[in-house]
């Protein structure tokens, strides 16, 4: 998540090499997610945020604790909260808003009760739990999510509920930084060795949103700041520190893609990249100190946050044109919903700037709140269907109309099989599949020649069931491995239906096949 430039401004001077590479984040970023062709990698720009938000956060807790601003450590303590939630929360509480707002028109409301749940793990920071739960971050039903790119600032939230704590404990042996940068070396060891396991042992999705196994970015960053004091380095040796830097980020950008087991030592590249470019801290750097990169640097905490949903919305426009339904309600006006949020952000960061903390505070719980109740409100009313045509809202019912076991026994991202069966108490049969395989338990079910015998369901979602070729995730693999393994037990006697899309894993989602999965 990118951190305001206000942040350098008010430790320090103005840093113009921690803004710039801001802007090649963002960007890298951005061109990754509207698949920009090239830009492979470009989910790296997080991990660049992550290294830059380490080394900021160190930095504010350090300083000024050898500066002794604050005689009651619990002062810094709130200052820092505060401080982090008047820069973090404006921005994000306006978009929340103005997608609730949106979704209302344009959304239908299955969709819509998502958004409100999604929009009450953003605002209180759990959202990369939320995503971890549901499904993996490349996955296809990725585009559904208004919200998804939000778990970074979750990540980042959770470690900047915990690491002042930790600097404040190790402070305490009256050693300097010694205790710290020891505390953190040793954690940043065990953060980046987890990360290599679980990706050597291919369950690295499960932990792709998760704050232990990228809190070593982070470290990266801290460590950078409490290391590099101690370096004095000449003008040439700094250019060619930031030059490899740069080619290591670049490199990052164009190289991994989505197949690339992430995090893990790949991630090491764009992060040791970025560790690079801040040891060097070049202030007149034509790379990170040009205008462009200056003035995109300064935006990248908006433009993070509003892309996505971007993203997410011309997809959903595509969806709505190919199947002709909502017509004027169609989500194209973006234009105007940037406009409302940025100057509901405006208004809100204006607002705690003219109060105390503690009124300013007060403020922000209750802003938080909002969104909170309206996404609750949203769940506990069904989407509000009667917002809606009747007609459409009959249409999206019969879309829905599935076994009602389905979303318990269907699984996707990290999820463990159930292994529900339905029908009597004997073993009658074992459907294994995708999510086609899923559509047709009812049937199977009814077809059975006796009462007395079930169907074991077995079915991952966008999983297909082929043995010895690459799947499309880890949990997928893991999936058809154990389904494997595990029908070999079975008694001979049983059949075995195995259900894929498979034309659409061999020849490619046409779009229509997208906007069915969708639908």
């Amino acid at each position: 998540m990118p951190l305001t430039s206000a942040t350098a401004k008010n430790h320090g001077k103005f840093s113009f090499d921690i803004n710039g590479l801001r802007a090649w984040a963002v960007v890298a970023v951005i061109l990754f997610h509207f698949k920009i062709p090239g830009f492979t990698g470009g989910f790296a720009g997080v991990d660049i945020f992550f290294v830059i938000s380490g080394l900021l956060m160190t930095k504010i807790v350090i300083e000024n604790l050898e500066q002794k601003k604050y005689k009651n450590k619990i002062y810094l303590l709130c200052d820092f909260y505060f401080s982090r939630m008047k820069r973090i929360l404006p921005t994000l509480l306006a978009l929340c808003l103005s997608l609730i707002v949106i979704g209302w028109f344009c959304l239908g409301p299955v969709e819509y009760i998502t958004l409100g749940k999604h929009v009450t793990s953003a605002v209180l920071f759990f959202s990369n739990i939320q995503f971890q739960q549901e499904a993996g971050y490349f996955d296809s039903t990725s585009h559904e999510k208004w919200l998804l790119h939000t778990w970074s600032l979750a990540v980042e939230w959770q470690f900047y509920l915990v690491f002042p704590l930790v600097l404040l404990a190790a402070w305490k042996s009256r050693l300097g930084r010694l205790p710290i940068t020891l505390i953190i070396a040793v954690t940043f060891i065990a953060s980046f060795g987890a990360s290599m396991y679980y990706t050597s042992v291919g369950t690295y999705q499960k932990l792709f949103y998760f704050l232990p196994t990228r809190v070593w970015e982070m470290l990266a960053g801290s460590l950078v700041f409490l290391l590099g004091a101690r370096l004095q380095l000449s003008s040439k040796n700094n250019r060619i520190i930031e030059f490899t830097g740069l080619f290591l980020i670049i490199l990052s950008i164009f190289v991994f893609d989505e197949n690339t087991a992430w995090p893990g030592s790949y991630a090491m590249v764009p992060v040791s990249g970025t560790a690079l470019v801040l040891l060097a801290a070049r202030q007149d750097s034509i790379f990170t100190s040009n205008a462009l990169a200056q003035w995109l640097g300064t935006r990248s905490y908006s433009l993070y946050l509003w892309h996505w949903p971007v993203v997410v919305g011309l997809y959903f426009s595509r969806v709505f044109r190919s199947v002709g339904r909502l017509g004027r309600n169609q989500p194209h006006n973006y234009p105007g919903a940037f406009l409302l949020s940025f100057y509901r952000a405006k208004i809100l960061q204006k607002t705690l700037t003219a109060f105390s903390p503690t009124i300013s505070t007060t403020i922000l719980i209750i802003a938080v709140s909002a969104p909170v109740m309206i996404g609750k409100a949203v769940i506990a009313n069904e989407g509000s269907p009667a917002r809606l045509p009747e007609k459409y809202v009959q249409i999206l019912k019969e879309a829905q109309s599935m076994h009602p076991r389905r979303g318990e026994c269907h699984v996707g991202g990290m999820m463990k099989t159930p292994e529900c069966t339905y029908g009597g108490d004997q073993l009658g049969v074992v459907v294994i599949g995708d999510s086609h395989a899923a559509s047709i338990m009812t049937a199977v079910e009814n077809a059975l020649p006796d009462k007395r015998l079930n169907v074991l369901h077995w079915t991952f979602s966008a999983c297909p069931t082929f043995m010895g070729v690459k799947q499309p995730n880890t949990a997928c693999a893991d999936f058809v491995s154990w389904a494997l393994e595990k029908q070999k037990a079975l008694p001979s006697n049983v059949p075995v239906i195995i259900m894929n899309e498979t034309s659409a894993y061999v020849h490619g989602f046409s779009e229509r096949a997208k906007t069915d999965s969708v639908l």
